[in-house]
């Protein structure tokens, strides 16, 4: 039997009630509010979640021992207040997905119990050419600064070797 062919995705993973700009369903601004009103805000389970810098380093923490434990191939991430951009190479994105926000859960439960980290499901984009993939590197590097965020450099990253 052949094995399964891995190819490269760009992953977002969002902190629970915060959503993405142009998203559908808005995302967590004054634009949100007036689009659906404040009561979408007191549907929410748990209030959304941000992550300060303390939470922002056990999530890399937690994403480097499910790397190595999993042997995920990761390439490039980028910690940010309310989602995770990655790029990764996987047969089974939507697993390495479930594997990453299931450990990063549980390690942010225990340091803050109670408290909801992810929203639904991910945003999975299959990367296709050489420029696609030379934006989205760009583009995730890039976010952390453009944001005021600390340094990102994570030694659990693996090198792209092919593409």
């Amino acid at each position: 039997m052949a094995a399964s062919m891995k190819k490269v995705y760009h992953v977002v993973l969002t902190c629970y009630g915060n959503w993405m700009p142009d998203d559908p369903r808005g995302s967590w601004s004054a634009t949100r509010k007036t689009q659906h009103g404040e009561e979408s805000f007191d549907l929410a389970k748990s209030p959304p979640a941000r992550l300060d810098v303390g939470a922002r380093q056990r999530l890399a923490r937690s994403f480097s021992k499910t790397v190595a434990r999993y042997r995920i191939a990761v390439h490039e991430c980028a910690v940010m207040a309310t989602h995770v951009h990655l790029l990764i190479s996987s047969a089974d994105p939507t697993g390495d997905v479930r594997l990453l926000k299931g450990g990063a859960a549980a390690d942010i439960r225990d340091a803050r119990p109670g408290w909801r980290l992810w929203a639904r499901g991910a945003w999975i984009e299959e990367i296709t050419t050489e420029s696609h993939l030379a934006a989205v590197r760009s583009y995730i590097l890039a976010n952390p600064d453009k944001s005021g965020l600390e340094d990102q450099e994570y030694g659990w990253l693996t090198p792209l070797e092919r593409w």
